[in-house]
């Protein structure tokens, strides 16, 4: 009985120290300065879908290129536009109604001042990091 009551602690605390501590504004980072950045700040990430809302999709990015790993394990707000483009891993359209917490999935797109817009982002994606 004990052993079981000590496991329902961890399981719990270990929970609750995974659920960010604040809210993350639409589209944007709290993770890695990507302003000193140069070039065109393209991102190219994977990861578990943490929430949606209307126009936004928010990830806990597992990996990525040289603009997202400045963000892994970090939760990043992705926005939404008409064109951003919603695929299931087959290629066949989705929808962001169609996400789901926990869902794996990979993302494209452009983040202009400072906001990280979707240009693509496909459910069902390979988390090849975890």
């Amino acid at each position: 009985m004990k052993n079981m009551l000590l496991l329902s602690l961890v399981c719990v605390l270990l929970l609750v120290s995974t659920v960010p501590a604040t809210p993350v504004s639409a589209g944007t980072s709290t993770c890695g300065d990507v302003s000193t950045l140069k070039g065109t700040l393209r991102f190219a990430l994977s990861g578990r879908v943490r929430g949606t809302t209307a126009n936004t999709v928010t990830v806990e990015i597992l990996v990525g290129n040289r603009i997202a790993k400045k963000c892994l394990g970090e939760y990043i707000v992705l926005s939404t536009t008409d064109a951003t483009r919603f695929l299931y891993s087959g290629g066949r359209p989705s929808a962001i109604t169609n996400l789901s917490w926990g869902d794996p999935v990979s993302a494209n797109g452009k983040i202009v001042s400072g906001v990280w817009v979707a240009r693509r982002i496909t459910e069902g994606a390979t988390l090849l990091s975890k």
